[in-house]
C-alpha cells in the first residue's frame, strides 16, 4: 500500500487472461466437453453461461449449454443431469445457481460425479479447490498478501463456505460472518472476503492494510462501497466490481475442468491430487 497512491486495484480481467493462457497451453486435446445447465427463464444465469462459453473458447474447451425449460419437473431435470453424468463425451458439469424454487438444488448437485465437478458443488466434494477458493489463492499470490486473520462475510455454497474452508486449511484464523453480523468482528482482520450480493461494506470499518476480495454482485456493483476512493486509501488492495473476481472465477472453473481431464483415470475417478493453490 502506498498512502499517496492508494491501494492496489486488482485487474481481474488481466489475471483471468493469464490463467486462461495457462490452460490453453496445456489443455488435453480431446472431444470432451463441459456442459452447463441453466433455467431458461433465468436471464442473468444465461448471460453467465455465455460468459463461461466465451472463456472456454479462449481456453480451447468445448462448452455446451443445456436449457432447463420453464416449469420442468424434478424428475426430468434430474434425468438431464444424469444423462450428462453418464455420457463419455462429458467430462464436466456446471449447474447455474440459483435454480428455480420448484427444483431441489441439493438433489441436482448430488448427481454430479466428483470427477466431473469443476465447480466442486456436489455433496461428495472434490479433489480440487472450488473456483472461489482458487480465485482467492490467485489474488493473494498476485499481491504477496499473507493473511493471518480473515473475515468471510456470507456463507453461501459458491463463495463463503469453500473460501472459509480453504483459508482455514492454509492456517488462517477465519471469522465466518453472515447477515446481521456484528461489524466489530471486522476489527483486526487483514483480509476481508465478501460474498453476499446484498451488503454494502463501509471501508472505514476495515483495518489499516487490509485486503478486500469482493465476490458480491447486485445491480452492477459489489458488496464493498468503493464509490469514494478517499475512503479506500488505507487498504492494501481491493477487487473492483465489475472486472474483479468475476473473470477470475470463470478462469479457475476452466482450469479445474482441465485438471479433471488430466487426472481422470479411464473415467473411473481421480488420482490423488495435491492442490497447487
Amino acid at each position: 500500500m502506498d498512502a499517496m497512491h492508494g491501494p492496489l486495484r486488482i485487474d481481474g480481467t488481466a489475471l483471468a487472461r493469464s490463467i486462461e493462457q495457462r490452460v490453453a497451453a496445456s489443455v488435453v486435446p480431446s472431444t470432451l466437453e463441459l456442459v452447463g445447465f441453466v433455467a431458461s427463464g433465468d436471464a442473468a444465469g444465461r448471460s453467465f453461461q455465455e460468459t463461461k462459453r466465451r472463456a472456454a473458447a479462449r481456453c480451447g474447451i468445448a462448452y455446451r449449454t443445456v436449457l432447463l425449460p420453464e416449469g420442468i419437473r424434478q424428475e426430468a431435470a434430474e434425468s438431464a443431469v444424469r444423462a450428462a453424468a453418464h455420457a463419455p463425451s462429458c467430462q464436466g458439469i456446471v449447474v447455474q445457481l440459483p435454480l428455480p424454487a420448484s427444483l431441489d438444488t441439493a438433489a441436482m448437485l448430488a448427481l454430479i460425479p466428483p470427477h466431473k465437478d469443476p465447480d466442486v458443488l456436489g455433496i461428495t466434494g472434490g479433489a480440487l479447490p472450488a473456483p472461489a477458493a482458487g480465485a482467492v489463492s490467485e489474488i493473494l499470490r498476485l499481491t504477496n498478501h499473507v493473511p493471518q486473520v480473515a473475515a468471510v462475510i456470507g456463507q453461501g455454497r459458491l463463495v463463503g463456505i469453500p473460501v472459509s474452508r480453504w483459508l482455514q486449511d492454509q492456517g488462517v484464523s477465519v471469522r465466518r460472518l453472515d447477515k446481521g453480523f456484528d461489524e466489530r468482528e471486522l476489527s483486526g482482520a487483514d483480509l476481508v472476503v465478501l460474498g453476499t450480493g446484498a451488503y454494502r461494506l463501509d471501508p472505514g470499518l476495515l483495518s489499516e492494510g487490509a485486503g478486500v476480495i469482493d465476490f458480491g454482485y447486485q445491480d452492477g456493483r459489489g458488496d464493498l462501497d468503493a464509490s469514494d476512493p478517499a475512503r479506500l486509501v488505507h487498504l492494501s488492495f481491493f477487487t473492483p466490481t465489475p472486472g474483479g473476481t468475476g473473470p477470475v472465477l470463470v478462469a479457475k472453473l476452466m482450469e479445474n475442468f482441465q485438471q479433471l481431464i488430466i487426472r481422470d483415470v479411464g473415467g473411473t475417478g481421480l488420482e490423488p491430487v495435491t492442490s497447487s493453490v
